[in-house]
């Protein structure tokens, strides 16, 4: 799952990259608490990866995105 917020000239921020595991309300939940903002926030959920290896490969590339 990815959290992005949307920025008011329209852009998005990655706020959240994680595996929401077998409890995804937990993950969520917390998710949303590490995000508290005001902004607009919209939710992404990556449902093509098949393992937790590529679950994993595809949340550290998200996440290298985020930094750059």
């Amino acid at each position: 799952m990815m959290i992005a917020a949307i920025e008011a000239n329209g852009e998005r921020q990655i706020m959240f990259v994680g595996d929401t595991g077998c409890f995804p309300d937990t993950a969520l939940a917390q998710a949303v608490k590490a995000i508290a903002t005001k902004r607009e926030i919209e939710f992404h959920i990556h449902l093509l990866a098949t393992s937790r290896a590529g679950r994993e490969a595809v949340i550290i590339d998200l996440s290298q995105a985020r930094r750059s």
